[in-house]
């Protein structure tokens, strides 16, 4: 094994978060089909006709109710993080967006969700409670925040409540129920809402979770049951009982408690006499609910779709409508005027012959992950967590038939075709399948110890993306497949892709990485370049790279230098990026929630999005990079000015200013030495060096290796 420590890091150029303000830049959406708009519901609330669903994957999700047995979705708004709850106030949603705080949403059009302010705090947001033109929401490191939004596009804090670990908070009356995951429920009285008070407060044990409260009556739910509470003298709240019930969510509704069980369905009990809580129905349907709320007679529950149920007569419920989930969709690959996409428990087909217009054609329910797809010569095949991975002839998309499962005995995270074999590699184990017979499939060859995520066959070589590097291995002979180099590069290298004598890889941590594969014997890396997320996912054309940056959406590179690789475009209002594709026009990604179909021809004619000529500054970069123990860092100015150039590790703390002072119109430099302003040597790791002017701040990242 090899370990390359001195390399060429290539920096984006520009401060990642301003690149991230906007949703996109040379690259434009030309069509999408969300197969799933609830794919992991986390919360949901009815207000009028609608239903407002907190998703983790698509943001918010707006459903019509009007008609219970057919709900429609009628608009989605993608959020930054996490979507985690959800509550309604208004022409205004208010949603906890896990790391990304507080997002508030105007939904006067229902059909056009848009989001117009927020709020961003410290550490994760879990649950948000209206009160008046507050919104109260809680911090998990801080506490309960209380925040003015009667303008909603400037959200003001006018309180805040110290609490640990705030996981869910309701209001009733002038108080509100805060729980937290460190086992209390405490009751903050909001008489003053500038000023709440923690009254009292509650030792919930066993996993406390939700809360709901009707009257004079807290129910608070933990892993196997929950807790009847007094709280008639909020002062002095007294738990009356505790039943056990297996529950990840409960509602009360007139004398009902409504707890949703997730495989066992929903469980209903009378709580007329709430110290004997009594079972009055068991709902054994199959949509594992673990999330529910009730409106005018109706439940709405889920957790993958969203589906309503007829309480009038609790004894008798009736299951009406749903929105179905076909799973989170985890890879896409393309081939002529289809799309094949595997999600959880399926595997899909889209006609992309308009591509402003995909339309569903197919989809084979697999009961399994299919975490990877690949397609070739009129053959498709499905790689799934368990390890039985489905081959389909495709070879007629309108009339595609499964023909057979290869039983790999370890979870599949990547496969591809050569010839008349199937490579797959999954945990700890690398895979050869002969599919001559694609009936009647057959493993022939399995190598231990081969640790991966993806693999790429280019030739007679293949090529495996292994966690923290690049293995390749040499197939000229598929059936004695031998590994000729590891290569340590990254932190989690979770993709590979190969044109020519490059390979390029996408890393969890370091984003792009460029390998000169022209030795397969001797890997040499070219250069890195950070993405503003986690890079899960890469393919090329030859002169551009596609990386699908989760959170961070697509980005594009120019790699025709792959030593310098440029960003020229980027889409980032898509939800999550998981995986990408692409054919002779448009870039396929597999969004979580569906597929995208994107245009990213312009990214290939304009400047690079961070090449700005009339921005005040224009970074340059840093180099060499990684260093040890001087490097230099360059940049130009469009216009004389005061400029501060420090240098910051990771943790935000300042490390050495190179330089405070006012420089001419042109390019400059500085080189730091590794040594802080005390001159004392730093130690190895990654530190920002962020350069300041009146206009604007950009942020480099260097890495020293001693």
């Amino acid at each position: 094994m090899k370990k390359i420590t001195m390399i060429l890091l290539v920096l984006m150029i520009g401060l990642m978060n301003q690149l991230c303000a906007q949703d996109y830049s040379n690259v434009d959406l030309v069509g999408r089909n969300v197969l799933s708009p609830i794919v992991r519901m986390q919360d949901v609330v009815v207000e009028g006709h609608y239903a407002y669903v907190a998703d983790e994957v698509s943001g918010l999700v707006i459903v019509d109710i009007q008609d219970p047995e057919n709900l429609e979705v009628v608009g989605i708004c993608n959020t930054p993080n996490e979507a985690k709850s959800v509550d309604v106030s208004g022409d205004y949603a208010y949603v906890c967006d896990l790391e990304d705080g507080l997002r508030i949403i105007d939904i006067g059009d229902p059909a056009n969700p848009e989001e117009v302010g927020y709020y961003d705090v410290e550490g994760d947001s879990y649950d948000a409670a209206m009160y008046g033109n507050y919104v109260l929401f809680g911090g998990y490191e801080t506490g309960v925040y209380v925040v003015d939004v009667s303008i909603p596009a400037n959200p003001l804090q006018v309180a805040f409540a110290d609490m640990y670990h705030v996981i869910g908070i309701v209001v009733s009356g002038d108080y509100a129920y805060a729980i937290s995951s460190s086992h209390q429920m405490s009751i903050i009285d909001l008489s003053d809402i500038t000023n709440p008070e923690s009254i009292s407060s509650l030792q919930i044990t066993g996993g406390i979770h939700s809360i709901t409260v009707q009257g004079d009556i807290a129910v608070a739910g933990v892993t196997q049951g929950y807790y009847v509470v007094d709280i008639g003298d909020p002062v002095n709240p007294n738990i009356e009982t505790y039943i056990s019930c297996d529950n990840y969510d409960l509602k009360l509704d007139n004398n009902y408690l409504y707890c949703a069980r997730g495989m066992e369905g929903i469980t209903v009990f009378d709580m007329s006499d709430p110290v004997n809580p009594s079972i009055v129905n068991e709902i054994p349907i199959n949509i594992r609910p673990q999330v529910l709320t009730i409106s005018d007679g109706y439940v709405f529950a889920g957790l993958k779709g969203l589906f309503a149920i007829d309480i009038s007569d609790p004894t008798q419920p009736e299951l009406l409508g749903e929105i179905p989930s076909l799973g989170f969709v985890w890879d896409v690959e393309v081939s002529g005027a289809y799309a094949y996409v595997g999600s959880n428990d399926y595997f899909h087909a889209l006609d992309i012959s308009d591509p402003h217009n995909p339309v569903l054609i197919y989809s084979y329910e697999i009961e399994d992950t299919a975490f990877s797809i690949e397609v070739s010569d009129g053959l498709a095949i499905a790689g799934t967590i368990s390890g039985d991975s489905w081959l389909f002839d495709v070879s007629d998309p309108t009339a595609i038939q499964p023909l057979a499962v290869i039983e790999f005995e370890r979870s599949v995270y990547g496969v591809a075709f050569s010839g008349n074999y199937v490579f797959s590699i999954g945990d700890h184990r690398m895979s050869v399948a002969d599919i001559s017979d694609p009936t009647n499939p057959s493993i022939e060859v399995e190598m231990e110890s081969l640790i991966g995520r993806k693999i790429c066959i280019s030739g007679n070589y293949a090529y495996i993306a292994s966690h923290n590097g690049i293995t390749i291995v040499a197939i000229e002979d598929p059936l004695d497949p031998i590994v000729l180099s590891f290569t340590e590069l990254g932190y989690h290298s979770f993709d590979v892709a190969v044109t020519g004598n490059t390979a390029v890889i996408a890393d969890t941590e370091y984003g792009l990485i460029t390998v000169d594969v022209s030795n397969p014997e001797n890997p040499v890396l070219l250069a890195m370049v950070p993405t503003p997320d986690t890079a899960v996912d890469v393919t090329t054309d030859g002169d551009f790279a596609y990386v699908s940056d989760y959170g961070a959406g697509l980005r594009v590179f120019d790699i025709r230098d792959p030593s310098y690789p440029v960003e020229t475009g980027y889409y980032n209002d898509l939800g999550v990026a998981y995986n990408v594709a692409l054919d002779d026009r448009y870039v396929y990604v597999a969004e979580g929630n569906g597929l995208g179909i994107y245009d990213c021809s312009t990214a290939g004619v304009e400047d690079p999005i961070t090449d700005t000529p009339d921005a005040p500054i224009r970074y340059l970069g840093n180099s060499p990079n990684p260093f040890n123990p001087n490097t230099t860092i360059r940049y130009s100015l469009a216009a004389p000015g005061k400029v501060s150039l420090c240098i910051y590790n990771v943790r935000g703390e300042k490390v050495k200013t190179l330089y405070d002072g006012v420089q001419d119109v042109g390019e400059h430099s500085h080189v730091w030495n590794g040594l802080d302003d005390s001159g004392k040597a730093v130690a190895s790791g990654v530190y920002l060096n962020r350069l300041e002017s009146t206009d604007q701040t950009v942020t480099g990242k260097m890495l020293l290796l001693k």
